[in-house]
């Protein structure tokens, strides 16, 4: 999106060229490719000074965004006379048609932010405190809900104003034109690509390669790699052609995989531990530490995993057009991947480690620890609760 809203800018003289003309085997043409990496370097800058540049690059983009988007907003309130014309619009869905689409649109929307919802540690660690985080948080419902809105109302108003519907930003920059939408509409959606982009699908893979090796990638080199593989391996304008493979394809099914990342993590911290984390062995190789598993794998959350993404394979499935029909259940359980996968995962996780007694180390659970570790053989006493020894703590 961010190489459409910079090819809008380019002159006639260009656009008309043969050079602008799509390529089928690339899905796109080689003009907006080059405006695809005008931006995509343009990402690259913006991450080149780490989390500091990217919260300097938030901070100072916010205000700017919000009042282009109370900009948009006024310019069809105007141009539809008013929210009469806009909010009136009648429903093109049956009741039956909606309840299908409501489901994978859901879905879809949560997809859209699962990631984000997983790496957002990757942010709040660098709060002061845990009401900072938290206060940081709650701003977040109140704006997205606005941005929906604006979002609803200048679509419906495109009806009244253009007589058919654009939703593609992009599409309606182009189509209402003129020195306005160059100079401020057109780069401020480049600027709320990019805050969105940055921190939402680059920051968390930087920092998992610098986990997973740490002589081999530093945070800049990690956002580098990732850029590379996500932003050009997997070709995101040919997912972005079609907002049907957009939405129902992609982000259904990308959610489907997460969702129960999220319930595993969830059923981990809150039901079985407590949640109580030890700091030290989170940073531990130590066959005896509290999160190494086996072999340092968590083999019952890997089971969890996959056992909660097979249910979604024939819906997804036969979503693609690989399989021509599948159980209408199948079709729900796909329509609904985040939702079922969360659940599914987080109880099965929550179950089985109960069940095959994997040791859990918290302060619920420091008996297990203290007899693995050969500190006690029988149940402590009162004050004994509070050794440091058995609290896995230093002295």
């Amino acid at each position: 999106m961010g190489g459409q809203a910079i090819y809008i800018l380019l002159p006639s003289s260009l656009t008309e060229l043969s050079y602008a003309c799509s390529i089928p085997w690339l899905g796109t043409s080689p003009l907006e490719l080059s405006c695809f990496a005008v931006f995509w370097l343009v990402q690259m800058v913006a991450l080149w000074k780490g989390m500091r540049g990217i919260r300097q690059l938030e901070k100072y983009s916010a205000p700017v965004l919000i009042m282009l988007l109370f900009l948009l907003l006024a310019w069809a309130y105007v141009k539809a006379g008013g929210f009469g014309p806009m909010l009136s619009q009648p429903s093109m869905l049956s009741p039956s048609e909606f309840w299908s689409l409501f489901f994978p649109s859901l879905t879809a929307s949560v997809g859209n932010w699962a990631g984000m919802a997983l790496s957002i540690p990757d942010f709040a660690r660098y709060a002061r405190s845990q009401k900072d985080q938290v206060l940081g948080q709650l701003g977040l419902p109140l704006f997205m809900g606005c941005y929906a809105f604006i979002g609803l109302v200048v679509t419906s108003s495109t009806v009244v104003i253009f007589g058919r519907v654009i939703s593609n930003p992009i599409d309606l920059l182009a189509a209402i034109g003129g020195t306005f939408v160059k100079v401020f509409a057109v780069p401020g959606v480049c600027l709320a690509i990019l805050t969105t982009n940055v921190p939402a699908n680059l920051v968390a893979p930087a920092n998992s390669l610098v986990s997973l090796s740490p002589s081999t990638f530093s945070f800049k080199s990690g956002a580098i790699v990732s850029a590379l593989i996500g932003a050009i391996l997997f070709q995101p304008w040919k997912i972005l052609k079609s907002p049907d493979s957009f939405v129902y394809t992609w982000l259904v099914g990308f959610s489907a995989i997460l969702g129960p990342i999220s319930g595993v993590l969830l059923s981990d911290y809150y039901l079985l531990r407590g949640t109580v984390l030890d700091i030290n062995d989170l940073y531990s190789v130590s066959p005896n530490g509290s999160y190494y598993y086996s072999g340092g794998y968590n083999l019952v959350a890997l089971a969890c995993l996959v056992m909660s993404w097979v249910p979604v394979v024939p819906g997804f499935l036969h979503k693609v057009g690989m399989v021509k029909s599948v159980p209408r259940a199948f079709v729900f359980i796909y329509n609904t991947g985040w939702f079922f996968g969360f659940l599914v995962g987080g109880m099965l996780y929550g179950l089985l480690s109960c069940c095959i007694r994997r040791p859990i180390y918290g302060n619920h659970d420091w008996k297990f620890k203290a007899q693995i570790e050969g500190k006690i053989d029988t149940a402590p006493t009162a004050s004994s609760l509070t050794d440091p020894i058995l609290l896995g703590v230093e002295e």
